[in-house]
C-alpha cells in the first residue's frame, strides 16, 4: 500500500489588503453553488471589529524539492461572519467567508 503524498503549505491571509496571522483555512464548493471558506486566525481586537463584507484574499505556497514555490491564489471573497473558539489548548477565531459568485445568484 502506497503512503499518501504530503506537502507542507504556507498561507498568507489579507483582509482589505492588511495581512493577518492565519493558522489554517478550509474551502468547500460544489456545482452551481458558492464557494465557502473557513479561515482560522489568531484572535485580536481588530478581528472582532470587522465590517460586514470585508474583502478576504488567501494565498499559499508549498515546500517542494527545490524549496518554496511562488505564492498562488487560494481564495478570494468576503467575510459573512466570525466565530470565537476556545479550548484547553488554544484560542482562535474562525472567519466564515463566501466567494464573489454569491452576487450572481
Amino acid at each position: 500500500m502506497r503512503a499518501p503524498d504530503v506537502c507542507v503549505l504556507q498561507f498568507r491571509c489579507f483582509l482589505e489588503g492588511i495581512e493577518i496571522l492565519c493558522i489554517g483555512a478550509t474551502m468547500e464548493g460544489g456545482l452551481n453553488s458558492s464557494v465557502v471558506c473557513a479561515v482560522q486566525c489568531i484572535p485580536t481586537q481588530s478581528v472582532t471589529r470587522l465590517q460586514p463584507r470585508t474583502g478576504v484574499e488567501i494565498f499559499f505556497r508549498e515546500l517542494g524539492v527545490d524549496g518554496w514555490s511562488e505564492y498562488h491564489l487560494f481564495f478570494t471573497g468576503e467575510t459573512t461572519g466570525y466565530q470565537l473558539t476556545k479550548n484547553a489548548v488554544n484560542l482562535s477565531v474562525i472567519l466564515q467567508c463566501v466567494d464573489d459568485s454569491s452576487y450572481r445568484d
